[in-house]
């Protein structure tokens, strides 16, 4: 057997037991899983190649297994593993890029377990941040390991550290940098829809938190990226129906602050063609979002593009 055909039956096996996650009890396919690999890793131990393969996907299977019985334990284990000498020193020495993403896959869902388990109370306490700043922390590093040309990431995995930053910096309340990091995936992927649905939900709760449905190009934001995503036929019941209320909730704020659609459309039309004219220097300060004033959060017109903050507070398609 080749390491090729060997990627393509793990591969197939692992699609399997992802499918029988969803309808068999945890115990049950804890076993088989293990049973599984244990014989792969037995089978294949005296090489190397083969065995750094099949650990890798053991590791991404736990991962997703974790995931699907909210097995806080089954998280704990991995990163005790991780730590091993065997594991970080031998193992993970070989493709950066993969090993990093799947101990960051790690503590993500470990983190989303807990944000779905733990109490309101539970959630300020240290432990419970720690993680989600751990699952940052490592996922910046391997994002600006890719942007100083130490790591080669593809598309999807550059998508996904951007995603999943702007999740993480959205649930620390530090918006604008959560925006940023989605827009960069957008820039990559416009039709993504995890990214878009996600960018629309991150707007939705920086308008909660700081009180801002009186302006336009947020709520327009929102709008826009709710499009693709409800043309998108992949999504279930509850998603579509999250995404409807939220596009009724918008356009019902719309309508009561007096803000017409389609003006916010033109304007944004015209911000994006007044684009051609400004410098280059300009361009890259438009793109890096590196303005001091808050009417440029959201819009980058001619009066966005200005440092100073005491810029005057009314403008009528953002109204600040």
């Amino acid at each position: 057997m080749t390491l090729e055909e060997l990627k393509k039956q793990i591969k197939i096996d692992d699609a399997l037991f992802r499918k029988a996650f969803d309808n068999l009890p945890k115990e049950v396919m804890r076993e088989k899983v293990n049973s599984y690999y244990s014989v792969l890793l037995n089978s294949y131990k005296d090489n190397k190649t083969f065995f750094h393969e099949i650990y890798l996907s053991y590791f991404e299977l736990l991962n997703y297994y974790g995931q699907t019985y909210s097995c806080l334990q089954t998280f704990d284990n991995l990163i005790n593993r991780y730590k091993t000498p065997e594991i970080s020193q031998v193992l993970f020495a070989k493709e950066k890029a993969r090993t990093s993403l799947i101990v960051t896959r790690t503590y993500l869902f470990k983190y989303q377990v807990l944000k779905n388990v733990e109490s309101d109370e539970s959630r300020n306490k240290k432990s419970f941040i720690s993680v989600l700043l751990e699952a940052k922390r490592k996922l910046s590093k391997l994002y600006s390991e890719y942007l100083s040309g130490k790591l080669k990431l593809n598309q999807g995995q550059q998508i996904y550290c951007l995603e999943n930053l702007g999740m993480c910096y959205a649930d620390l309340s530090r918006w604008f940098e959560s925006l940023y990091y989605l827009n960069k995936g957008i820039v990559l992927d416009p039709t993504n829809v995890n990214l878009l649905s996600t960018k629309a939900f991150v707007l939705e709760r920086l308008r909660d938190a700081t009180c801002q449905s009186y302006t336009g190009q947020l709520l327009y934001q929102i709008l826009t990226a709710l499009e693709t995503p409800l043309n998108f036929r992949g999504y279930n019941e509850v998603a579509i129906s999250q995404l409807n209320n939220l596009k009724k909730d918008v356009e019902a704020e719309l309508n009561e602050y007096g803000l017409d659609v389609q003006k916010l459309t033109d304007e944004a039309e015209k911000v994006q063609n007044d684009k051609e004219s400004i410098s280059d220097y300009m361009k890259f300060v438009v793109q890096e979002d590196l303005f001091l004033n808050e009417h440029s959060d959201y819009c980058k017109c001619s009066r966005g593009m200005k440092d100073d903050i005491r810029i005057k507070s009314f403008h009528e398609h953002t109204r600040i």
